[in-house]
């Protein structure tokens, strides 16, 4: 199927109205070029739990999990939404992943019953947020969603599939659909969600400290450094590759780094690789690795992997611009949705 996008930028609203939208009201987002990986056969769960951080087997139909995939030594090769159905399990990754996840899953296949299929361009998906989706939802699908736990299944027929999904910061829902990707866009927006760009969903994800991986994140960070331990590291599955330094690093108590969100207090140039500093500005404390400018307040915001002096919430810091100067800021790490 060749996609094209059918969420685009509007000439009339401006970003700032799309962030109010996609916290106030609902904005819908064209993804459709996330990572998507559909996992069948009768060994798939056994499988993925021997290959992820997380606890895979416990998964019900309709249910799902936030998750790394790792390394031997820990280190982190993917960061994954996993969603389990009858016949099948999905994986769900940063745009451009799925080449290394098959390749990596498919190199310890031996004689399990498990297979891999690439659906990255089989369907066309939508993640939609704010105060107002569950309503639109209703409206457009006549589905109930408040009440789906994070990374749940709402609903699911030959139309679309909708789960709840951590992209922002209070959650959202991811909207697939093997139709026309238009028809669906058409009926959400019909009932309230409006069209917004990929640059809000960028200050989305800093917001929910969600890392991307490549950018965020690399094989040269063990998994508990995402800032993601709660959410998507099991301590009583049993083993699974790299659960033995992954173990060993929580017994020490604490990383020495792990990746939070940085608000600037005032406009300035910052880019990914800027130094972040200690209110003092006496100790480099870290790296910006993503940042974008907030449409309502016109500053930047960011995510670091900042040293572990710096980075509790409200800590304040200093990061420097790309001029030399340094800006004000305040860390502050992921929202506790559930």
């Amino acid at each position: 199927m060749t996609k094209c996008r059918m969420v685009q930028r509007s000439t009339t609203v401006t970003l700032a109205e799309q962030y109010e939208a996609a916290t106030g009201g609902a904005a819908m987002f064209d993804v459709s070029d996330r990572a998507l990986i559909e996992v069948t056969g009768s060994d798939r769960a056994a499988f993925l739990h021997n290959f992820c951080t997380n606890d895979v087997k416990k998964l019900r139909p309709g249910e799902g999990c936030e998750a790394f995939v790792t390394s031997e030594k820990g280190r982190i090769l993917g960061h994954v939404l996993l969603f389990a159905e009858e016949e099948s399990l999905w994986i769900d990754s940063d745009p451009g992943t799925e080449s290394s996840l098959l390749e990596h899953f498919n190199r310890y296949v031996i004689t399990e019953d498990v297979e891999f299929a690439d659906r990255t361009s089989s369907d066309f998906r939508y993640f939609v947020c704010g105060s107002q989706t569950p309503a639109v939802l209703l409206d457009a699908f006549a589905t109930a969603v408040a009440e789906t736990a994070m990374c749940g299944r709402a609903s699911m027929n030959a139309e679309q599939t909708i789960r709840r999904t951590p992209l922002a910061p209070n959650g959202g829902w991811l909207i697939s659909t093997p139709q026309d990707g238009s028809t669906i866009a058409a009926t959400m927006q019909a009932s309230g969600a409006a069209p917004a760009d990929r640059d809000v969903l960028e200050v989305l994800r800093i917001e929910a400290v969600w890392p991307r991986y490549g950018v965020d994140i690399t094989d040269a960070n063990i998994a508990q450094e995402a800032g993601r331990t709660a959410q998507a590291i099991s301590f009583t599955k049993g083993c699974y590759l790299g659960q033995e330094p992954i173990a060993r690093l929580d017994a020490l108590g604490h990383t020495n780094r792990e990746l939070r969100g940085i608000r600037l207090e005032t406009p300035g140039e910052v880019a990914a690789g800027a130094t972040v500093l200690d209110a003092a500005g006496a100790a480099d404390v870290g790296k910006i690795t993503s940042v974008a400018v907030h449409p309502v307040t016109n500053c930047p915001v960011a995510l670091a992997m900042l040293k572990t002096a710096a980075n509790a919430p409200q800590t304040p810091v200093l990061v420097e611009t790309a001029d030399g100067e340094r800006i004000n800021g305040v860390v502050f790490g992921a929202p506790t949705s559930t």
